[in-house]
């Protein structure tokens, strides 16, 4: 018994750590995610005043759909990546959400809201599925990215 704490403790003391593997050290820092990068994305998109542009009658004009346009490709982008991303499967909940905003983006459009076309509700409907559409998209990657770690 005295003989291994012996060599136990001579093993301890002596300084010699195993060298770190490169696989070991990797596996220790998370791989970054799909949250930050789109997060920024869309929040320069929503910055620019958006609210007054289709608030209330000016959401059947076309400053409105020029304001959902820009939101509804940056959707439509970051479908793509998710798609061509090997961890998609971990991003099915942001996929179906970002189909819902795209279906809203179909609807603005075949009501002919940028031209005055379809009633006001139908039109801030599809407007508010477009950019009530965004916090669900950043929470489900928010999810997902963590999944990932």
């Amino acid at each position: 018994m005295i003989l291994a704490v012996l060599f136990a403790t001579a093993c301890s003391s002596s300084g010699d750590t195993p060298p770190e593997t490169p696989s070991s050290n990797a596996s220790a820092e998370p791989t970054p995610g799909l949250h930050d990068e789109w997060a920024g994305r869309f929040d320069i998109l929503t910055k620019i005043s958006g609210e007054p542009r289709c608030a209330g009658e000016k959401v059947r004009t076309k400053d409105c759909a020029n304001y959902l346009t820009p939101i509804a490709q940056t959707a439509a982008a970051l479908e793509g990546k998710i798609q061509e991303s090997p961890d998609a499967a971990l991003y099915v909940d942001t996929l179906a959400e970002l189909k819902e905003m795209a279906f809203a983006r179909e609807i603005y459009t075949e009501l002919k809201c940028a031209d005055g076309g379809g009633t006001l509700d139908a039109c801030q409907r599809e407007m508010l599925g477009i950019v009530g559409g965004i916090p669900v998209v950043l929470a489900t990657l928010r999810t997902a990215d963590l999944k990932r770690r």
